[in-house]
């Protein structure tokens, strides 16, 4: 019985894997790619704890500077150190709207 459920437990993990894969591969596909500079981080304190956002800045293929803050926090110090290069994707519409390669 235990390693049925593990059985399923691991099954429903690994769908949940391939969704999120294909939500995001979905989303990247009208976004343009670039590289990014880790410029600093942006604190942030939720009430609980204090979460740290990488702040990014990228050039646009207009040449449009962007600078912007990372989606994902964490509650440690930031995984990115000032000065880290990084994979964006941004919307050429909206450059503004961008997120960080993970």
């Amino acid at each position: 019985m235990a390693l049925a459920t593990l059985l399923c437990f691991t099954v429903l993990a690994l769908a949940m894997l391939v969704a999120l894969w294909r939500m995001r591969t979905a989303m990247r596909a009208g976004m343009a790619a670039t590289e990014g500079i880790v410029v600093g981080a942006a604190q942030y304190h939720d009430g609980k704890s204090n979460l740290f956002y990488p702040m990014v800045e990228f050039q646009t293929a207009a040449g449009e500077t962007i600078r912007f803050c990372g989606n994902i926090g964490t509650t440690f110090v930031p995984p990115y150190k000032v000065g880290d290069r990084v994979k964006v994707y941004y919307n050429p519409a909206q450059p503004r709207s961008a997120i960080i390669d993970r």
